[in-house]
């Protein structure tokens, strides 16, 4: 994850510890690896911001499960994150 203005936003995995470049365009925010797009975000004031695609990438990456499961797995963990940064912020 990158942080831009105090909120976070998502990366492939393939990108977590490498140097990324942003940009911002139009209310976007654009981040490269050297001259690559990496992901585009839609620059937003909530405090954690992501592609569902990224997320469970990487869960499928850490905890070694199939595509079925981790996709399930994403969607609750993300919702009960979402709620926890709502009520403590």
């Amino acid at each position: 994850m990158i942080s831009y203005r105090s909120n976070l936003y998502t990366v492939p995995p393939e990108y977590i510890g490498k140097h990324l470049k942003l940009q911002t365009y139009d209310g976007q925010l654009h981040l490269y690896c050297n001259t690559e797009l990496v992901t585009i975000h839609k620059v937003v004031a909530s405090k954690l911001n992501y592609h569902p695609e990224h997320y469970q990438a990487i869960s499928e990456r850490t905890l070694g499960h199939r595509y079925d499961q981790i996709a399930n797995l994403a969607k609750n963990n993300l919702k009960k994150t979402l709620y926890f940064l709502a009520v403590v912020v």
